[in-house]
């Protein structure tokens, strides 16, 4: 089940006017009455999904924003972008 704010990754559609490939990943807006899945690319395009259709992508995670920043946080509760800054490498304290 797909909700909104979840990244996906697109695996098929036979849409034939977009220039979205398998592979592409974006966040999902919402879902409207007819169960179409309507996604901001990463590319900027905003092309809606419906699995009735045939189009077919898979849940990579789930995007939050905290303190004006958005970050991406993979299905095992893992955020690469935060782990960086948490695991990052010690500095000595300043005299």
């Amino acid at each position: 089940m797909v909700r909104p704010a979840d990244r996906v990754r697109l695996v098929r559609t036979d849409d034939e006017w977009t220039r979205l490939r398998p592979g592409a990943l974006g966040t999902v807006r919402l879902i409207d009455d007819q169960g179409t899945v309507h996604i901001d690319w990463d590319d900027g395009s905003r092309l809606g999904l419906s699995a009735a259709d045939g189009d077919e992508w898979e849940v990579t995670g789930r995007r939050v924003r905290a303190g004006g920043a958005s970050y991406d946080v993979l299905p095992d509760g893992w955020c690469p972008a935060l782990s960086a800054w948490v695991y990052r490498e010690r500095r000595p304290a300043r005299p």
